[in-house]
């Protein structure tokens, strides 16, 4: 699994995730992801996460436990941290399976379950705003395509 995440334009931040994981991959992945949203909190900073799914495998059911044990750790941290959440699945079946989801487990935070990265960067951009985050003017201005160039 490849994980990458781009954090040099604060408040908005995408982790791109191809690949299916290896149980220590997934572990690894989890971990970097609390110490970040740890020093977001620390820093009182608060962030709008694109979570790029296009191109990610599928978990197994032990790295599936592991994401929910996660999530109930970090889920305080993460209402404290994160104004919004959008997350990119281009399959329309996979964004129905992951709405269904939320409706049973809904993310901590308001969210979007975008069909492409365009759409999740234009939603990050306008709920940070939406909660009086600064947005850099080369976010704003570019979109999208900021993003599509480091990835």
């Amino acid at each position: 699994m490849a994980r990458r995440v781009f954090d040099q334009w604060v408040p908005i931040i995408i982790a791109r995730i191809e690949g299916a994981p290896s149980d220590q991959d997934h572990q690894d992945f989890l971990t970097e992801a609390g110490e970040l949203l740890d020093r977001y909190r620390a820093e009182k900073q608060r962030i709008v996460l694109i979570v790029d799914l296009s191109r990610a495998g599928v978990l197994s059911a032990r790295q599936r436990k592991a994401q929910v044990d996660w999530l109930q750790r970090y889920r305080p941290i993460m209402e404290e941290v994160q104004v919004g959440m959008a997350f990119v699945l281009p399959s329309r079946l996979l964004r129905g399976v992951l709405t269904a989801v939320f409706w049973f487990v809904p993310p901590p935070t308001h969210y979007v379950v975008a069909s492409d990265l365009d759409e999740a960067v234009a939603w990050s951009i306008a709920r940070a705003e939406a909660s009086s985050l600064d947005v850099p003017e080369a976010v704003r201005h570019a979109g999208a395509r900021i993003f599509s160039e480091l990835l």
